[in-house]
């Protein structure tokens, strides 16, 4: 896409994504998704729905009404010093290697303290399709 034609598309992606943002609301045509299911490897079997990944294909201007309303939720949280001191997924700079080493940490302070760790994990899964 030539720079010229994204200068003239540029001020209508602008109002569709600050009237999405002012009405609170997702236009229901941005709401779709083309689904294409992707065998995970090669070698598994076809038959088994288990064996596929779905690919969802959002309309670009809905990934970035995403983008944004992630961004100003982000740029609150930070502002307002709402994000908990152990919070690390959904944060700039934080990541799962971060949490780990947080829990590494405690666990080792704990330890060479004497105390007694104890660590229970959940992984919560979303319910079967």
């Amino acid at each position: 896409m030539a720079f010229e034609e994204i200068e003239e598309l540029l001020p209508l992606i602008t109002t569709i994504v600050n009237r999405s943002m002012d009405e609170s609301v997702m236009p229901l045509c941005l709401k779709s998704a083309t689904i294409t299911p992707l065998l995970k490897r090669y070698w598994l079997d076809k038959e088994d729905m288990k064996n596929y990944r779905l690919i969802y294909n959002r309309p670009f201007i809905s990934k970035l009404i995403e983008n944004v309303v992630a961004r100003r939720i982000e740029e609150l949280l930070e502002h307002n010093d709402l994000n908990d001191i152990y919070q690390s997924a959904y944060r700039r700079g934080h990541s799962t290697e971060t949490a780990l080493l947080k829990m590494h940490c405690h666990i080792a302070e704990a330890l060479g303290e004497g105390s007694k760790t104890a660590l229970i994990m959940l992984d919560l899964l979303p319910p079967s399709l």
